[in-house]
């Protein structure tokens, strides 16, 4: 009894799915011969009896005759002169294929005008972004530690940066920006004193992730500005460091070099940051080049560990200073808009 009833309910399940997609079928075919009637009635001229032949196609379950439908009624409300039907239709065509271009040759001029005018956004992008070689360290010094009386000077030095980046787009003007970016910061210190010239070397990796928030200005050009605000966070990825001593005497000299500096460095670091670009569309995205300011609010020495390595003191007559590395970037990329917007109109 329980197999009978479990195969019946099977079957009932089967047929009833079967009659479903058949139905769903049905209406596909029936809505595409009213289709091609109600394009054939507004060819005639008879714009009312298009309408009422497409109309009930709109909400067909396939977006083809959905599509298909609402460029119908567009282009029999405009010859109507019911621009606002035929904006709502015009609107509705264009959230079911944001990607669709007019066509002068397939299209009435009056489509062609109508589709043009209603702003379309590209609500989400992702893409690569690159700095090399312009990304510039700039070492704010805080407290300074010396073993003798040495005169420091901080030199900062170009790196590369380079990650992903995508932007979520709430309407023309505004947009919220990240990014996810390996960057590298270097600086030189030459701190020589009395017989002895010495200099050390450091570069930091950090996986750096800024948050900002992007203006746009309305401005109907190809190339489009934009200004940006907000912060970032970084995580300490890889570290160089490398001392050189020279005893001008007799010059003898000492070095130790591509030592790791973790030990010495905080694994984190936070600051504000922001900038200016532009971009001019390019196919199915943009691309653009910016201009970025990192200002770090971190002190990336670890102070309980300043006189930890005797080697570094007694050798090389180093200490660490207090220490935040801010940059400034200067970046090229390329985004691929993945989800577009048709704006409504207010």
């Amino acid at each position: 009894m329980k197999r009978f009833l479990r195969e019946t309910l099977i079957a009932f399940a089967t047929l009833s799915v079967c009659m479903l997609l058949c139905s769903q079928s049905a209406m596909a075919q029936d809505c595409a011969t009213q289709i091609q009637e109600a394009n054939s009635l507004y060819n005639q001229g008879k714009f009312n009896e298009s309408i009422q032949r497409v109309s009930s196609c709109g909400n067909n379950s396939d977006p083809k005759i959905q599509w298909q439908s609402q460029r119908l009624l567009a282009m029999n409300y405009l010859a109507l002169n019911n621009n606002s039907q035929a904006r709502e239709a015009a609107r509705k065509m264009l959230e079911l294929n944001p990607r669709y271009k007019p066509s002068r040759i397939n299209d009435p001029s009056e489509l062609v005008k109508l589709l043009n005018s209603i702003p379309i956004i590209p609500r989400f992008s992702f893409g690569l972004a690159l700095s090399a070689g312009a990304n510039l360290t700039l070492p704010s010094i805080g407290d300074v530690y010396m073993v003798a009386d040495q005169n420091k000077t901080y030199t900062g030095k170009s790196g590369f940066q380079f990650g992903v980046s995508s932007s979520y787009q709430f309407n023309q003007s505004f947009a919220l920006h990240g990014m996810l970016m390996a960057t590298t910061k270097r600086v030189n210190i030459d701190y020589s004193f009395g017989n002895w010239n010495l200099k050390a070397d450091e570069s930091l990796t950090y996986l750096n992730i800024p948050i900002m928030a992007r203006y746009y200005p309305k401005m109907k050009t190809l190339i489009r500005p934009y200004v940006q605000l907000g912060a970032y966070a970084g995580f300490l990825l890889y570290t160089d460091n490398s001392f050189f001593a020279t005893y001008k005497p007799d010059a003898t000299s000492y070095q130790l070099e591509h030592m790791s500096s973790f030990e010495r460095r905080r694994s984190t670091d936070w600051g504000f940051c922001g900038g200016a670009g532009a971009f001019v569309k390019l196919g199915d995205g943009q691309f653009f080049v910016d201009v970025n300011y990192y200002h770090s609010m971190t002190n990336i020495t670890l102070t309980d560990q300043r006189y930890a390595n005797s080697e570094l003191v007694n050798t090389y007559y180093y200490l660490d200073d207090d220490l935040s590395l801010n940059n400034f970037a200067v970046g090229i990329g390329y985004s691929l808009y993945l989800d577009y917007k048709v704006l409504k109109d207010k």
